[in-house]
């Protein structure tokens, strides 16, 4: 089943999909180019950024799909970061139907990481020892427990300049430093590794429902 998937993300989605996608899809077989979708591969392409992702690089990626059609899923690919999920939905929805390019013969998919990549990182338990909190790592985890809450919820303190997503990401590299793995945009240490995946497979399906932008798009892998 051929796959086209845009993301929002510039660096870490070009590395962290692949890896996952390896390990749920390995039927899949990564192409560089669309032209060369055709049976069981996919063919993964960054937005640059949003709004970028909408304004340029989604209307390419339909064009992309209206010239092949053995192209039959498309995954829109992009944060949240704070915005409700279905609004950011929505959103892509609306572009794709005011863009007047029709590939009746391609299933869209939209997967909202909310509100962003680094919020499915929390879902290893494993990474946060509560009797082993260092002094930075103790404040963010005083502040929000993603250990026992559901990480999606979280928000940023009100003193925190940056945007929801920037505060996930800096207590993530905080919770993974404790563990010795040093987490960047350009290199997803950690969360690249099959065993971590793993422990966010299995949070995600213990039945708390947290985590439900990751389910939804382990969902859509497992089932491609």
């Amino acid at each position: 089943m051929s796959l086209y998937i845009l993301v929002e993300g510039k660096q870490t989605e070009k590395k962290l999909y692949p890896a996952w996608l390896a390990h749920l899809c390995p039927q899949l077989k990564k192409v560089e180019s669309p032209s060369e979708l055709d049976g069981d591969s996919y063919y993964l392409i960054s937005g640059e950024g949003f709004p970028r992702l909408l304004d340029v690089t989604l209307i390419n990626s339909l064009k992309d799909i209206a010239n092949n059609k053995l192209i039959r899923n498309f995954w829109v690919v992009l944060d949240s970061d704070g915005v409700p999920v279905s609004q950011r939905r929505q959103l892509v929805f609306d572009y794709i139907s005011r863009s007047g390019i029709s590939i009746p013969h391609c299933s869209i998919e939209v997967i909202v990481q909310h509100p962003c990549i680094e919020t499915w990182g929390f879902g290893n338990r494993s990474m946060i020892s509560i009797n082993q909190l260092h002094a930075e790592l103790s404040q963010f985890f005083s502040y929000y427990n993603v250990r026992d809450y559901d990480p999606e919820l979280m928000i940023k303190p009100n003193e925190f300049l940056g945007t929801i997503a920037n505060y996930h990401e800096v207590y993530l590299r905080c919770m993974l430093r404790q563990k010795n793995i040093r987490y960047r945009k350009s290199n997803p240490n950690g969360l690249i590794d099959v065993s971590y995946l793993q422990q966010i497979i299995s949070r995600a399906n213990d039945g708390a429902s947290h985590l439900k932008s990751f389910k939804h798009f382990y969902d859509l892998a497992i089932n491609i």
